[in-house]
């Protein structure tokens, strides 16, 4: 039965040295087995049989079983030495050739400056939308590091000579015969001489022309943003001190008018609605705040909500 196995390999052995494979198939019992011719050029014309080891005759039985074998071993050692490598492999050593790469460490400057990128990327594009243009030149702002500047679209096709900055805001023109920006208006101040935002803009539809300074936006924090560029570019109301306040109050007399009174209280809730607003802007954007900042609108609100107390209790006693 191993014999029978080992018939396909010694057929395919065979034909590798040039043995040709015919159709005639081996006479004795229980074989069945193809014949095999010599290879071309031959001396012997014998047919071989790979089961039975056997030729066309029993006189060239033992030459063709021995001849052949020793062929083929002589042919499997050449080619062993053939395919043997001229170089030994080379050892993969498991230690690198150079130092691993150590990524710097991010300060919160940089922090700060990539949310500021990405802020002022968001705005560009939503004004690209709008049919604004991004300009080659970059806002001077101290505050603002690398954010281009960005043209408002102008009716009738012409140009707009002004430029504006989508982080704080303020409005720059170039100067004649020069490329030195001046400073036209703040965020603050070109509120006054824009257009309104047309009631259809609040429904949805695209209004002609776009406020000045201002993103048009229903998210919430869309509107932070916008109103953020305009509470940081206008100054801090004069904070109001709790000791100078009391001293002032209980230097006038009692009987104090009530119109007065109402003024105060009005100046003092605007102030302090003022305050909040900004604080919730430097909140909502760390790009555009720091813990300094912070600190002193938290100091401002505290300082104006306990002086608006005292001017509420004020009334409240000349009842």
């Amino acid at each position: 039965m191993s014999r029978l196995i080992d018939v396909p390999n010694k057929l395919a052995e065979y034909m590798i040295q040039g043995w040709v494979l015919t159709d005639i198939i081996c006479q004795n019992a229980d074989c069945n087995v193809p014949l095999m011719r010599p290879p071309p050029g031959s001396s012997s014309s014998a047919l071989f049989c790979a089961h039975c080891d056997v030729t066309g005759s029993s006189s060239t039985q033992h030459e063709s079983s021995v001849s052949v074998p020793s062929q083929s071993a002589s042919t499997v050692s050449s080619r062993s030495m053939e395919s043997r490598p001229s170089t030994p492999p080379t050892e993969i050593s498991s230690s690198l050739s150079s130092p691993t790469f150590a990524p710097p460490i991010e300060t919160e400057d940089v922090i700060r400056r990539r949310q500021q990128s990405d802020l002022a990327s968001s705005e560009i594009g939503k004004r690209l939308l709008k049919g604004w243009a991004m300009l080659g030149e970059e806002c001077p702002g101290a505050r603002c590091f690398g954010i281009p500047l960005v043209r408002p679209p102008k009716a009738g096709g012409g140009k707009d000579p002004r430029m504006e900055c989508v982080i704080c805001g303020t409005v720059y023109m170039c100067e004649p015969g020069s490329q030195r920006l001046t400073i036209v208006a703040t965020d603050a101040e070109s509120s006054s001489v824009q257009t309104t935002v047309p009631t259809s803009s609040r429904n949805g539809t695209a209004p002609s022309t776009l406020p000045w300074g201002e993103a048009v936006s229903d998210a919430r924090s869309d509107r932070l943003k916008s109103l953020g560029t305009t509470i940081l570019s206008a100054p801090i109301p004069p904070t109001i001190k709790h000791q100078e306040t009391s001293q002032l109050i209980s230097s006038q007399p009692r009987a104090v008018h009530a119109s007065t009174l109402h003024a105060s209280t009005q100046a003092l809730e605007l102030s302090l609605q003022t305050l909040t607003d900004k604080l919730s802007v430097l909140c909502a954007s760390p790009a555009i705040g720091d813990p300094s900042s912070i600190g002193t609108v938290a100091e401002a609100i505290s300082k104006v909500a306990q002086a608006l107390d005292h001017v509420s209790r004020l009334g409240r006693d000349d009842r």
